[in-house]
């Protein structure tokens, strides 16, 4: 009897990793399609962290429930300084 146990566990143990794995294919296959990667039309700076993110506070895309504005977003090269749309 204790051999079986100990096989059956091994296995649950087996297809456990393998639930985990595809777990975690899935999500790294997510976060690729879904990532979009901004560039510099001025010098070509693909570095996320030389990109900056900056409200742009002429354009109100909406107010939240709570009244606060919600503004569209540009971005900053940090190599040249250009600043541009986000689409």
């Amino acid at each position: 009897m204790r051999i079986e146990r100990k096989f059956i566990v091994k296995r649950k143990f087996k297809f456990a990793k393998t639930i985990i794995r595809s777990k975690i294919n899935r999500k790294n296959s997510k976060m690729t399609e879904t990532t979009k990667r901004f560039k510099c039309t001025n010098c070509g700076e693909e570095n996320p962290r030389r990109l900056h993110e900056e409200a742009d506070k002429t354009h109100v895309l909406y107010y939240s429930m709570q009244g606060a504005p919600v503004y569209k977003k540009k971005i900053k090269c940090g190599n040249c300084g250009l600043v541009f749309d986000k689409a």
